[in-house]
């Protein structure tokens, strides 16, 4: 790994070596971006549901009636 003596102060540092370039895991694909931006998405309808094994998983609010509301996570339907 060697540095380029050539490059000013305050610029980024370009690595030579074996390295990978991480490239392929710091940014999206566009068929991944194309996937994300074509799923429907309404901020009134939308949650966060705490989840045991992944933490949290994203939600849609089916229907409410008092303190009691029934969310759809994936294709089950969950009432809290």
């Amino acid at each position: 790994m060697s540095l380029d003596p050539n490059r000013q102060t305050g610029m980024p540092v370009k690595y030579v070596g074996n390295d990978p370039d991480p490239t392929d895991y710091l940014y999206v694909s566009l068929e991944q971006k194309k996937y994300d931006q074509s799923k429907p998405y309404d901020a009134k309808r939308s949650c966060w549901v705490p989840h045991d094994k992944e933490g949290y998983v994203l939600g849609e609010i089916k229907a409410a009636k008092g303190d009691l509301i029934t969310v759809q996570l994936g294709y089950k339907v969950k009432g809290s």
